[in-house]
């Protein structure tokens, strides 16, 4: 058995248990204190990095606002693009489109009134024509005509044709000079 002996006074003892508590005091208060400098600081940093993705995104919207113009931009350029390609294909269309109407046109300038055409029908650039001719006349007088113009060549009329004097039952073929046909810008 272990006996103690008591011999500090009184006062000492209060001093002695005076700084103990006061020990256990300012570990306790710094206890506390930590997790709570710790907090603010970690308050501190999340302020931080929230003002600089606050001015990010200010910035961001600031661009936005200046590149609002530059979509609308883009969205014409991109529209203006499809539209040229549209426009380039419609003239490629056209370079190889054949304007029929025009050499209609000239077959009737150079028919004689008693010159009928019952069937017309196109193969390329080469023509054929069956019609009827009251007289054999009107007939050589067309087939000259057409002799004469600038876009018929090989003109071809079989001699069977111009063995009856009227009412003739006739055929021809000729072919079109391909210049007169594609479609001029």
């Amino acid at each position: 058995m272990k006996i103690y002996l008591d011999l500090l006074p009184d006062s000492k003892k209060r001093e002695i248990f005076r700084k103990k508590r006061l020990k256990t005091i300012i570990n306790q208060e710094l206890f506390f204190l930590v997790p709570i400098v710790l907090f603010a600081i970690i308050l501190f940093d999340v302020n931080l990095v929230l003002d600089i993705k606050n001015e990010g995104l200010n910035k961001n919207l600031e661009s936005v606002i200046a590149n609002d113009g530059y979509k609308d931009l883009k969205f014409y350029e991109d529209n203006l693009e499809t539209i040229n390609k549209k426009i380039v294909n419609i003239n490629n269309l056209q370079e190889k489109h054949f304007r029929w109407s025009v050499i209609i046109n000239m077959l009737i300038e150079v028919m004689p009134p008693n010159v009928y055409l019952t069937e017309l029908s196109t193969k390329d650039y080469q023509v054929f024509l069956v019609g009827k001719a009251k007289q054999r006349e009107a007939l050589i007088n067309f087939q000259e005509k057409m002799k004469q113009t600038e876009c018929f060549e090989n003109i071809n009329t079989p001699l069977s044709n111009l063995v009856a004097k009227s009412d003739i039952d006739f055929q021809m073929d000729f072919q079109i000079k391909k210049d007169c046909l594609v479609m001029i810008k």
